[in-house]
């Protein structure tokens, strides 16, 4: 299971940890993997790390507790509607792409294996696509590989205003 773009708390507290070196893979490329994550933190020491890099290293372990106890099916519902218009060229955060968006779909995550089925309907949509399918993946582990079909947003590249390599701007 991946870390989507969007969750600029999350992003904040992996770069910090990456900076002193408790996260020693890949960060600026998204989705990361949970998996990978969990092993670094496992690894951890505090003693050299300053109120920020343990307040940092606190909620990534708590988040990461967090999904892994995601192991059942789980629902997931959003409704997006504003006045304003869209932002047409994106940032690393989650926003709507439309004026107005239903999405709904249903997660599972096991130890080797992941889903997400996702569906969104949109109001009025600019590129004529009324119904999407983005935000859904199957994905599984074999050793030390992840194999994966997806159409989800990906980040690649270390800004947050816009990605140099890709973003969800693509």
């Amino acid at each position: 299971n991946g870390q989507p773009p969007g969750d600029l708390e999350v992003r904040h507290d992996i770069e910090v940890l990456a900076d002193v070196g408790i996260l020693k893979g890949p960060h600026t490329t998204w989705p990361l993997s949970w998996g990978d994550i969990a092993n670094d933190l496992a690894q951890a020491s505090v003693g050299n790390l300053d109120a920020s890099g343990r307040a940092s290293l606190a909620r990534l372990t708590e988040r990461v507790k967090e999904e892994r106890r995601q192991q059942g099916i789980a629902p997931e519902l959003r409704i997006s509607v504003t006045g304003d218009e869209p932002r047409r060229l994106r940032t690393f955060e989650a926003t709507p792409r439309e004026k107005e968006e239903l999405q709904t779909g249903v997660s599972w995550t096991g130890l080797r294996m992941s889903y997400r089925i996702q569906g969104t309907i949109v109001g009025d949509a600019k590129d004529g696509q009324d119904v999407r399918v983005d935000g859904s993946y199957v994905g599984g582990a074999a050793g030390n590989w992840m194999f994966a079909a997806s159409a989800v947003d990906r980040w690649w590249g270390p800004e947050w205003g816009s990605s140099l390599i890709l973003s969800s701007n693509a």
